[in-house]
């Protein structure tokens, strides 16, 4: 089964047609869910500032591939136009579709928003290597994959195409997330943790069964909420790296130039030096700081 939209054709396999049940993929629920899932990209271009690549086609169209998986929830490659996902999480969204808040299931907006993160373009500056070894990398773009969809569902509007992740809404999705920025000052409060114990490691050292993208997710949806929202993203993913490629790590080791990095680029995307909210939290800033006024009149 094939379903057309403006910007992205929804294949639905024969296998994934019996799961989801054919009373749910009449156009009248399809389509909308079709509509609200190609604004959700088009809200990615615009706040990365540049579209994926479109090697796999449908009539000029994006693909989304709706089968079953092995040992995947779903499968995107970064940069990228086109993804996959399993029929439950197809099926789960159109059954909302009728109720007062119909929502995209977490797992579109997150391996859409792999297509939307250009490693060659966006990781360089913010590059470094947990402990654990130096293929022990991309946290923080891991985090933004798992957060950046969320963000940009969000809605109060009755009828308006919000979020969910496995029942949860997205203000309780980000609580959770940020939940781990909170645990993570408390404990650097009391002398418990200090950075490289939460930010060199793949596991929290709070919750073991939780990698470092959940933090770095809290990180992104606190700066979100407090800095400007759409434009704070916009900031941070197409202008911030651009101005700190310069700056990019030598080594994956050089953890500190990264860190200096991560703070710099938030500080781009807020308007603003965020120097006392980062050093606070522990982020080893040598000699960044004197950087942020000019970057801030780029």
């Amino acid at each position: 089964m094939v379903c057309v939209g403006a910007t992205l054709a929804l294949f639905i396999s024969d296998a994934a047609v019996i799961e989801i049940g054919e009373s749910l993929l009449i156009h009248e629920r399809i389509f909308p869910f079709l509509c609200a899932l190609e604004r959700l990209l088009g809200s990615m271009v615009e706040v990365v500032g540049r579209r994926p690549l479109l090697t796999y086609s449908y009539k000029g169209r994006s693909v989304c591939e709706v089968d079953f998986l092995e040992n995947a929830a779903g499968l995107a490659h970064h940069g990228r136009a086109g993804f996959a996902c399993g029929p439950a999480f197809l099926k789960e969204s159109l059954e909302s579709c009728f109720s007062s808040h119909p929502y995209i299931h977490h797992v579109f907006g997150y391996e859409s928003f792999r297509n939307h993160l250009f490693p060659e373009v966006f990781t360089p500056p913010f590059k470094y290597a947990c402990l654990e070894g130096p293929e022990c990398w991309g946290w923080l773009n891991q985090g933004l994959v798992n957060i950046v969809g969320c963000l940009l569902l969000q809605t109060e509007e009755p009828g308006g195409w919000g979020f969910s992740y496995y029942g949860k809404s997205a203000a309780a999705f980000r609580a959770g997330m940020e939940a781990h920025l909170l645990i993570y000052s408390l404990l650097r409060l009391s002398g418990k943790v200090e950075w490289g114990d939460a930010f060199l490691h793949e596991r929290l050292p709070w919750a073991q069964d939780q990698s470092l993208d959940n933090l770095y997710s809290g990180m992104i949806s606190m700066l979100y909420r407090d800095f400007g929202g759409v434009q704070f993203l916009k900031g941070f993913l197409s202008q911030a790296p651009g101005l700190l490629r310069e700056r990019s790590p030598s080594t994956v080791h050089d953890f500190t130039a990264a860190a200096e990095n991560f703070y710099l680029a938030c500080s781009i995307a807020a308007r603003s030096d965020l120097y006392l909210l980062f050093t606070g939290l522990g982020f080893p800033i040598q000699n960044a700081q004197c950087l942020v006024g000019a970057l801030l009149e780029q």
